[in-house]
């Protein structure tokens, strides 16, 4: 994970002539459905995120999602670790305003599997300011989550849904 960070923080500064590069930094509140063989576990996490991200021309955003969720149960009696690694693509619809999708991987300690996610988000950029050389913005999002262990046989669902807060530096 160091090495990915370090080649993409490398990339965005040999990148900069062509597109601008931001880093944001969140706080995510997730609730998966989990469902073991119909089962309820009631889980609900919150985690931190982080994103490199480049914009290109038409509002068009590529990047880089990585995400460390501690979900606990209904009962608080434990918890367990999921971890998300994906790439983004989102598009701005409006000022301010775009869809994406997070096309990826995911971990969870549960049950020690993982699988393919894809997130489909929202995100609205709730403030933003520049100075000559910087940008900072303050950004919210909410999107669904589809997460499905492709390595056990009991089909084990940790779709939900997500929100979270985040706060980007442009260079």
């Amino acid at each position: 994970m160091k090495k990915l960070m370090a080649g993409l923080f490398v990339a965005s500064l040999a990148s900069t002539a062509m597109a601008t590069a931001s880093f944001e930094f969140g706080s995510v509140f997730f609730f998966p459905r989990y469902d073991s063989n119909l089962g309820n576990g009631n889980y609900s996490g919150q985690g931190q995120s982080f994103a490199a991200n480049w914009d290109l021309d038409n509002d068009l955003i590529v990047g880089a999602y990585s995400e460390s969720t501690d979900l606990a149960d209904a009962y608080n009696t434990a918890t367990y670790n999921f971890t998300v690694n994906a790439i983004t693509v989102a598009k701005g619809v409006v000022k301010n305003a775009s869809v994406g999708l997070h096309l990826g991987t995911f971990y969870q300690s549960y049950n020690d599997y993982t699988g393919m996610l894809t997130d489909l988000f929202g995100s609205v950029t709730l403030m933003s300011g520049n100075a000559d050389k910087v940008s900072g913005s303050l950004k919210a999002s909410f999107g669904g989550r589809f997460a499905r262990e492709n390595e056990n046989a009991n089909d084990y669902d940790w779709s939900g849904y997500f929100v979270s807060l985040a706060v980007g530096i442009g260079i």
